[in-house]
């Protein structure tokens, strides 16, 4: 029985594969701007940090309730609460790194009822008269970064007496191979099997995840 089941979020848990993205495209600072960003990131022309920094700088000074009500439209995925009632039910526990936002984390939890290990993502903060004043970077895409996903997994091992061996990381994308590397098993939601993980399963059939655990 896993002694820790770590999930990404974005793609994982959500629909959504990048609320970075999808913040973008709805305030209308994708195309030519926040593209462009993760373009010159990609190809290695800035590092993650300089990508992070330059995104978060076009959306300082919105309103809360703007950038939140965006977020609050990304759907759960269907069979997501079912599977944390599951794991709840059979004692496991379970945390969630992600290189999203903590807000989602928080919303999923507070829907759910669902109390997590531990979460790890970006926070966003917000000054006076509620506007955005910045991203707390906790969630590196770097895998080389201090808070890289791997680096937090091992970490969250060690405060939770949780042997890395004994856990399982599930996630849909290659930024999660070095958290994949990291645990014991690893499940990766593509029916492809082209992100590295040990098994490979439906997106849509998260309740699969139980087979494993």
């Amino acid at each position: 029985m896993a002694g820790l089941i770590f999930f990404d979020l974005d793609g994982t848990l959500t629909r959504t594969k990048s609320p970075w993205q999808y913040l973008h495209e709805r305030l209308g600072m994708w195309d030519g701007l926040g593209v462009n960003h993760l373009n010159d990131w990609l190809a290695g022309r800035i590092d993650y940090e300089e990508f992070f920094d330059r995104d978060v700088e076009m959306w300082i000074g919105l309103e809360k309730s703007v950038v939140l009500g965006e977020l609050d439209r990304i759907e759960f995925r269907q069979s997501a609460p079912p599977l944390l009632a599951e794991i709840r039910a059979r004692g496991l526990r379970a945390a969630i790194i992600s290189s999203g936002f903590s807000h989602l984390a928080e919303r999923l939890s507070r829907e759910t009822g669902f109390g997590f290990a531990e979460v790890h993502a970006n926070e966003m903060l917000f000054g006076p008269k509620d506007r955005l004043s910045g991203v707390r970077l906790n969630v590196s895409g770097d895998p080389e970064h201090e808070k890289s996903k791997r680096r937090i997994l091992l970490s969250c091992c060690e405060r939770l007496a949780v042997d890395p061996d004994e856990t399982i990381a599930v996630g849909d994308s290659e930024s999660d191979g070095p958290m994949f590397e990291a645990a014991g098993f690893s499940i990766g939601l593509d029916s492809g099997g082209g992100i590295g993980a040990d098994v490979h399963i439906n997106p849509d059939s998260l309740l699969e995840i139980l087979d494993y655990v």
